[in-house]
């Protein structure tokens, strides 16, 4: 019997350590656009602001423009909102 609760014991400390080291490595999509308004052509620089260490990007910078850099410009000739993702 003693060598179960030694087993659900350890079971119990290695879960914890995965769901630990799990929650600590998630990652969240965040980032900053400088300017946000203005008269176009007007030429925005997204920061990426995102944690938990991504390796990689796909923003839609909601012009018709895709980029895969950390970082990218967009540019916006048009009047209006757009929806950057």
């Amino acid at each position: 019997m003693k060598a179960c609760k030694k087993w659900l014991y350890l079971l119990q400390l290695l879960i914890l350590i995965f769901s630990s080291h799990v929650a600590s490595a998630q990652l969240s999509a965040n980032f900053s656009a400088t300017p946000v308004s203005g008269c176009p052509p007007l030429i925005v620089t997204f920061q990426n602001l995102s944690t938990g260490n991504p390796t990689s990007w796909k923003w839609d910078l909601g012009n018709g423009t895709q980029s895969v850099v950390a970082n990218p410009v967009g540019t916006y000739f048009d009047p209006g909102t757009y929806t950057v993702k």
